[in-house]
């Protein structure tokens, strides 16, 4: 599924796009309306072969997954969507504690992770943090 959201005025940047990748229907389509604001496409996808498929054909600036760590298809498809977009805010969202995540999450060179269940909010301040990053590295590129 694809939403395409309007255009916004100048004072508000949007990233191009996001690739949800979450197996659960309802929690997919909650973080995809809350992200409507902060993003101009918006892919959701509860297959990992089907988030490789898309990222073959498209560049995502922020990808939201779902991490099941016994789940070596997940890790095996994180890993591919790092190697297709190797510049990719990856931010993943685990079902279970996992003695090996911290070293998953170095080794996929991941922004942020948590562990479920977790709020809309917690994700929204996530991708501000990541936005209000951005516009101070430009500032101060720009001096």
């Amino acid at each position: 599924m694809t939403i395409r959201s309007k255009a916004v005025s100048n004072n508000d940047e949007k990233y191009d796009s996001l690739l949800i990748i979450e197996s659960d229907k309802m929690q997919s389509k909650g973080i995809a309306m809350a992200m409507f604001d902060h993003f101009s496409d918006i892919d959701i996808t509860a297959e990992p072969v089907e988030a490789i498929k898309l990222a073959s054909n498209k560049k995502y600036q922020v990808i939201i997954a779902e991490l099941k760590h016994k789940a070596k298809e997940d890790l095996e498809a994180l890993k591919i969507l790092r190697e297709l977009n190797p510049f990719t805010i990856l931010i993943t969202l685990n079902n279970e504690v996992n003695p090996n995540g911290k070293s998953i999450s170095s080794e996929l060179n991941v922004y942020k992770s948590f562990d479920k269940p977790i709020t809309l909010k917690t994700l929204l301040n996530a991708v501000e943090a990541i936005k209000l990053n951005k516009s101070t590295s430009a500032k101060n590129n720009n001096k």
